[in-house]
This record gives C-alpha cells, sequence and structure tokens, in this order.
C-alpha cells in the first residue's frame, strides 16, 4: 500500500505517525506559472495587500497516468494506491477513469479529502498503522470505503478560525487573502450529522483553553496552521503555512465515535507529528 496525498491539502510527507516504513507521497501541484513550484508561487502571492484568487493549472488525463504509473512502478509494495485528492483541485470524474484504465493489474483507491483536515490527518495515520500489520488483508475498493465509514461514522468536529467562509465555501477556499494584524477566532463546530453549528467569536486562546477542557480525556486529533496552541488533549500536526486559504489560520479537531476510540492509535495520548 502506498499513501497519496495532493500538495494542496497541505500536509507534509512525515505528518503521519505510522509511516516509517513507506512515507506517504505528496503529490505536486502545478501552477499557471512553469518555473515555480506550489510553493514558490504561493509565497510570491502572499504578500498580497488584498484578497485575490489564486489560479493553478490542473493535471491532464496524460499527466495523471504519467504521475501514478511511475509511482506503481517506483513502489513495488504500491497496491493499492490510496490517493487522497483535494476536491477543490483535482477533478473527481478524471481520476475515476484513470482508476479503470489501471484495472485489473493495478489498484487505484481514489478517497475525497475532508474539509476537516484533523479527520484526514486521523484516516491516513489508521491506515499506515493497519499497513503496519502483517497479518492485514489487502481491502478491495468498496471494503476500505466501508471501513473508512464506519470509522468516521458519527464522529465530531470542530473548526477554529478567523474566516469561516475561506473554510467551507469552495468558490473562495483557493484564494490568497490579505494578513490581518489582530484576529477574532470563530468557533465552529461539525456535529454528527455533517451540520455546521457556529458557537463562539472570541481570541484562540479562550476558544482553545474551553475546547481543551472539554476534550480532556476523550481522543482528539488536532490539525493547526497558521497558530501555534499552548497545549492540546490530542494529536496534533501542523500543516504547511501554503495550504489553503492562505494567510487564514485556523485549527481542526476531529473526535472519533466512542466505539472507535477503542480501536484507534493510542500510543502517545499528546504525540506531535
Amino acid at each position: 500500500m502506498l499513501v497519496v496525498l495532493d500538495e494542496t491539502i497541505g500536509f507534509h510527507s512525515s505528518s503521519f505517525p505510522f509511516g516509517e516504513q513507506t512515507l506517504p507521497v505528496i503529490k505536486p501541484a502545478k501552477t499557471k506559472k512553469k518555473d515555480h513550484t506550489y510553493q514558490e508561487y504561493i509565497e510570491s502571492e502572499s504578500s498580497s495587500l488584498r484578497s485575490k484568487n489564486l489560479h493553478l493549472s490542473t493535471y491532464t488525463l496524460e499527466d495523471e497516468i504519467e504521475f501514478f504509473s511511475d509511482l506503481f512502478s517506483r513502489h513495488k509494495a504500491a497496491d493499492p494506491i490510496i490517493y487522497f485528492y483535494d476536491p477543490m483541485y483535482t477533478d473527481h470524474p478524471m481520476i475515476r477513469r484513470l482508476q479503470n484504465m489501471f484495472l485489473p493489474d493495478k489498484r487505484l483507491y481514489p478517497l475525497p479529502a475532508a474539509i476537516n483536515r484533523a479527520e484526514t490527518f486521523f484516516i491516513v495515520t489508521q491506515l499506515l498503522k493497519r499497513e503496519g500489520t502483517s497479518s492485514s488483508p489487502v481491502l478491495t475498493y468498496q471494503q476500505l470505503r466501508k471501513h473508512i465509514k464506519s470509522w468516521v461514522a458519527g464522529a465530531s468536529g470542530w473548526v477554529v478560525t478567523t474566516n469561516v467562509k475561506s473554510i467551507f465555501k469552495r468558490r473562495i477556499a483557493h484564494r490568497v487573502y490579505r494578513r490581518k494584524k489582530k484576529h477574532t477566532y470563530t468557533q465552529v463546530r461539525i456535529n454528527p450529522y455533517g451540520k455546521l453549528e457556529s458557537q463562539k467569536k472570541a481570541a484562540l486562546d479562550e476558544i482553545w483553553k474551553e475546547l481543551s477542557e472539554k476534550l480532556a480525556g476523550k481522543e482528539t486529533w488536532v490539525v493547526t496552521k497558521g497558530t501555534e496552541l499552548p497545549n492540546s488533549p490530542g494529536k496534533v500536526c501542523d500543516l504547511r503555512e501554503e495550504a489553503f486559504p492562505v494567510n487564514v489560520p485556523y485549527v481542526h479537531v476531529f473526535e472519533p465515535p466512542v466505539e472507535e476510540q477503542s480501536t484507534t492509535i493510542g500510543d502517545d495520548e499528546h504525540a506531535r507529528c
């Protein structure tokens, strides 16, 4: 098994525990400036004095075939490849077409990355943990999706950010926003049914203190970008600064359902990637 993630999601290859044997591969994003990497392009645009959309180049079908064929060739154990794609960047119908083209010799399992990046952090880590168990059988695509659905069904999540719309609205997610000197954060709960509940506006320290107390003793997965937390009740991962939306700091929290917590990773309650 090999895990691949779109670069626009924001993770590093080394972001995940249990990935020592085969680190996840970060699939590079393409930019309009051919001589610029994604990181260089974002850095050159992030100092803008006003908000603006960023236009990335997408992969053609030929590009996708070349990229994944190379991975299958270089990583002999990369069957299946589990591909977490950014739905705001990667074309889903094209990826499903690509998946069918590789069958039956090679298996590509595309999965959309969750808006709550802490949920993706949790899922990828569970897959890497499972891969480290030699007795684990290879799953079919349908079995994999069923497993993941059981892991997250009934879960809760939180997003704490200075710009809620930029996180949840697709048309304005891939933007660079003007840097702000002062930040007021909004806490949004994602209930087990996927509904958003705006709960509080305050300074990050105040919101995080209350949320940490609420989550104390529970298994939690935390992803941050552009900010630092004084402490965390669970496992924490820091995303790359160029992750979208650019210049918008946020904290994502994922709490697996209670019945799932007894079967997930419990090595270090306060581990950090």
